[in-house]
């Protein structure tokens, strides 16, 4: 329902171009209006001329009154709405500002080639043919339909220091190679198969494998984020998850947290606006499907004393791996693959540490100007229920004798 734009003279307008409706009986009414017509039905009988004018008068006053009300109201959302599609149009600008300077701030784009060049050069690997395929057909693909192929986990974030960045693939472990998809449905852009249900190798990435005398051994992990149930907790300006600190038996923080893994790890630039169709992002799709509720500690010791409080496992920067449940990773791995790093904001110049910080502050008044909005038009949708009862119980005892000039004052029967 558009804006009504409803002030004090168009209220009056309404009251007074309604159709003719001569004051009825309760027989009349109909179920809905059965109470308000016994009620106003007896009051008016039992009043005299001046106490009807009265009762006329109090109803014109409500309505014109709420007629006020909702026309403040949508001059109030009128300027919100302004103002959202202003603050679009300057996340918009500073959104891609912003995307430049995560970008030049990598540790080279050296980080991310290195990663690739690893990646592709790891012999009958399903993660290294998509990698070499996507390339290869990006400029063949007419429907786009390889865009649906987001990648591969390894490529999808970024780490702020190469201590956690060696960390979090070592706790992922083959998971770093899974290939990245939109829906089920596309993992047929992958492989097909027979109606004896054997694989068939003269398909998509396994004929591209053999075109290039490789094959793909054994099974490999596909991920799709819209199969995956998002994570449902608040996030912050930044698009960090909501969690609360763990809390050990006494109430208190342990020692040594640094934080939730799925919070430390962030979306590579170029797939910041990554999303499923019901808008949720990488982080709390794919990256919590990956790390859950998984916690970063100081140290081993740090980790081991609060383990009464770590449900999906642990990590600490000394190296220790807590997989939850009972289960602990023992022994050293050193992983060829891991997350491009990305340098701590103090390392980012002043003027773009602005610009991030004027970023954030818009996201965050986005966030509040929609509240109000939100809150605004549910205001209107009640005021306007409220207008259309008042009005409508007005014109039903209340009507202009058709005998009267429009240039006169309007008189109204009153029929018990």
């Amino acid at each position: 329902m558009g804006p009504l734009n409803i002030g004090p003279n168009t209220a009056i307008s309404l009251m007074e171009s309604q159709t003719p409706i001569n004051f009825k009986s309760p027989q009349q009414c109909t179920p809905e209006t059965m109470d308000i017509c016994h009620a106003s039905t007896a009051r008016v009988q039992e009043m005299d001329m001046e106490s009807c004018l009265e009762f006329r008068k109090d109803l014109e006053d409500d309505i014109i009154a709420i007629g006020s009300r909702i026309g403040k109201v949508e001059a109030e959302i009128k300027w919100l709405e302004d103002e959202q599609r202003q603050i679009e149009v300057n996340l918009s600008e500073l959104g891609g500002i912003r995307n430049q300077i995560l970008s030049i701030n990598t540790y080279g784009s050296l980080g991310k080639n290195n990663i690739i060049a690893r990646v592709e050069s790891k012999a009958n690997c399903a993660a290294s043919l998509v990698m070499k395929h996507l390339k290869a057909t990006r400029d063949q693909d007419l429907c786009g339909l390889m865009g649906n192929i987001i990648g591969i986990v390894a490529l999808l974030g970024t780490a702020p220091t190469f201590e956690l960045s060696r960390l979090f693939a070592e706790y992922l472990g083959d998971q770093m190679l899974a290939v990245v998809c939109k829906h089920y449905e596309d993992v047929r852009l992958l492989e097909s198969y027979q109606k004896n249900g054997k694989l068939n190798p003269d398909f998509a990435l396994h004929m591209f494998a053999k075109e290039l005398g490789q094959s793909i051994d054994g099974r490999y992990l596909v991920l799709c984020i819209e199969d995956i149930r998002a994570c449902e907790v608040d996030k912050d300006v930044e698009g960090k998850l909501l969690f609360p600190d763990p809390t050990l038996p006494d109430g208190s923080r342990p020692a040594g947290f640094l934080g939730y893994a799925v919070n430390m790890i962030n979306i590579e630039a170029d797939h910041s606006d990554t999303k499923t169709d019901s808008g949720c992002g990488l982080r709390e799709t794919l990256f919590y499907r990956l790390f859950g509720d998984t916690q970063v500690y100081e140290t081993r010791d740090d980790m081991k004393r609060t383990i009464s409080c770590i449900k999906d496992g642990a990590v600490s920067m000394d190296g220790g791996i807590l997989r939850g449940n009972g289960a602990v990773s023992l022994g050293c791995l050193e992983p060829d693959v891991i997350f491009p790093v990305v340098p701590a904001t103090n390392q980012i110049s002043e003027k773009d540490t602005q610009v991030l910080k004027r970023y954030r502050e818009l996201k965050s008044k986005m966030k509040e100007t929609v509240a109000k909005l939100v809150k605004k038009r549910k205001s209107r949708e009640s005021d306007l229920k409220r207008f259309y009862e008042r009005r409508d119980l007005y014109a039903k005892y209340f009507t202009r004798d058709p005998s009267v000039s429009s240039n006169s004052t309007p008189s109204y029967d009153m029929h018990p």
